[in-house]
């Protein structure tokens, strides 16, 4: 069975200053990021698409709670490494 990186994504809902939001956290290496939810598709896929765009492979997804998912990545790199 091979490992796979686990990052769990949280919805953080709108306040007066900020729009919604999603917390992408890695355990992995101790580490998360934020990103505003820009209403072009679903949350989840804008996630997604986000990773993707830095390099991840995205191989599944999964609810994980009420406010809650998870991405299931092939990719082992911080979430921070490009910024």
């Amino acid at each position: 069975m091979k490992n796979k990186h686990i990052l769990e994504i949280k919805y953080l809902g709108a306040t007066v200053f900020r729009g919604f939001r999603m917390k992408i956290t890695s355990k992995r290496f101790n580490e998360s990021i934020t990103i505003n939810y820009l209403n072009k598709t679903t949350p989840i896929n804008q996630v997604v698409g986000f990773l993707e765009g830095k390099g991840f492979i995205v191989e599944g997804k999964g609810e994980f709670g009420e406010d809650k998912d998870i991405i299931i990545s092939s990719t082992f790199k911080s979430l921070k490494g490009d910024e």
